[in-house]
């Protein structure tokens, strides 16, 4: 009898810390997030959309709810004339579309990544992105430039 139920709660703990392992194996891991939003959003701006205004839904699927609400209270104390909030510039490197590289990968409830932005207009820029799961999907809920 022992070993019926030894082997029964055996195999709901491997089958618990196999859910966890194809959420990040579904393609959808921070790494691939920040990749796929970086090269969206770049490309968008580039081709003189206003992703943060005019494209709010797709924001969406990349960035939390609180973030857009963060960056958005921030647009109106600064009177709407300040850096991007996910470059902390003005202006774009076109090369940034292409260019990502992670490091310094933790992920557990959150991920934390290193990224760094390679381009030759604009030089790189290397900063810190914090994500969480939100609706099953990887989300940019904090960027740092310190």
């Amino acid at each position: 009898m022992h070993s019926v139920t030894t082997l029964k709660t055996i195999f709901a703990l491997v089958i618990s810390l196999l859910i966890p392992a194809q959420v990040y194996s579904a393609g959808n891991t921070p790494a691939d997030a920040v990749r796929t939003f970086y090269g969206w959003y770049v490309h968008e701006v580039l081709n003189g959309a206003k992703p943060l205004n005019q494209k709010r839904p797709e924001m969406r699927k990349f960035v939390t709810e609180r973030l857009l609400t963060e960056i958005d209270d921030r647009h109106k104390s600064a009177g709407g004339v300040e850096l991007d909030p996910f470059f902390n510039m003005r202006e774009i490197d076109p090369e940034w579309e292409k260019n990502v590289a992670i490091g310094n990968l933790y992920i557990g409830r959150i991920a934390r990544l290193s990224v760094i932005l390679t381009g030759r207009q604009r030089g790189d820029r290397e900063f810190k992105v914090k994500l969480v799961q939100e609706n099953g999907a990887w989300k940019i809920d904090e960027v740092n430039f310190e």
